[in-house]
């Protein structure tokens, strides 16, 4: 056997919809050394063991009680050897044979320990989350290396530049072995990898996007979900970064109006027919507000949590419910 160069994380809960693809397009890879793959299933019912079952993967079984973001990967990752744990999510399907190696290859740089590619939205994806997705991810074709640069300290650097050096998403992720033992991630619900790049940030190593590893990933979420997930990801900005990005009740409306007027804008531009662009309007505007919205509330929670504790502490784990 060739040196073990990667080892892949997949963390799995009945996936049996889209697993399938995902592995057969990893174990599809071209690569010049060997990896393994090791999945940790929370209790799926779903045939998702079925499938892994057709796979020469390393499997693990918890309980779905036993489940976090942050602690079962640690889990998985446990059990890996190679130079290289790259996370991925059971519904992120690799684009191309080159994924692997070039994910890896972003990653094994001086001073870099974890890097993280890009996601393009499925097909049959509503607009809403394309034009999200579009979005989301930084806007570069090539590798982006982002590191607190020297002389500069990380407690006077601005909240918001602070969040975007530590941007990390690992539902397509690769990160060095050896730093992510000494840097596991901390046993949270959410937000593992965003707290764990902004650690490793602060002891002075680097983190890398590779735009061109990409998989292929996204969701079609509710209303409620979206003002869910926004709730969550900016309590996390506020906890994590000091970041709150809308700050008065006036910035809240006057943005929800922007993003209102620019889904109209947007919509009217597509090929559509009259009513398939009124339902985009909706569809679209409504979510982005949703998204403000728990903007908002979430940046909030900790400290009306302080003044209404009972109530938010209920609240908070009701919205952090399925997120």
């Amino acid at each position: 056997m060739n040196f073990l160069k990667a080892s892949i994380v997949i963390p799995t809960y009945n996936g049996a919809d889209t697993l399938d693809e995902c592995l057969h397009q990893i174990y599809a890879q071209e690569t010049p050394w060997d990896f393994d793959v090791h999945i940790i299933d929370s209790g799926s019912t779903d045939g998702t063991l079925e499938i892994i079952g057709k796979y020469p993967v390393n499997l693990t079984q918890i309980p779905n009680s036993e489940f976090s973001h942050g602690g079962t990967r640690n889990r998985a990752a446990q059990g890996a050897t190679g130079e290289f744990i790259l996370f991925l999510v059971q519904d992120a399907v690799p684009i191309g044979t080159d994924w692997l190696r070039t994910l890896v290859a972003a990653a094994d740089q001086d001073g870099i320990v974890g890097a993280f590619g890009s996601q393009l939205p499925r097909p049959d994806a509503s607009i809403y989350t394309k034009w999200v997705m579009t979005d989301a991810l930084p806007d570069s074709q090539q590798m982006v290396i982002k590191r607190v640069e020297e002389g500069e300290s990380w407690e006077l650097i601005a909240p918001r530049k602070r969040y975007d050096l530590a941007f990390f998403h690992d539902a397509n992720s690769c990160l060095r072995r050896e730093v992510f033992l000494q840097y596991p991630y901390r046993p949270v619900q959410y937000g593992e990898d965003m707290d764990w790049s902004r650690r490793v940030l602060m002891a002075g190593y680097a983190v890398g996007y590779e735009p061109k590893a990409c998989v292929m990933h996204s969701h079609d979420r509710s209303v409620v979900y979206e003002f869910k997930r926004a709730y969550a990801d900016h309590s996390l900005a506020r906890e994590l970064f000091d970041l709150n990005m809308i700050k008065t009740p006036y910035a809240l409306v006057r943005t929800m109006v922007w993003y209102g007027i620019n889904s109209f804008k947007k919509a009217m531009k597509t090929s559509d027919s009259l009513l398939e662009k009124f339902n985009t309007v909706i569809q679209t505007s409504s979510r982005y507000e949703a998204q403000m919205l728990g903007a908002y509330v979430g940046a909030r929670s900790a400290e009306w949590e302080q003044r209404f504790p009972t109530i938010m502490k209920r609240l908070d784990k009701s919205l952090r419910n399925g997120v």
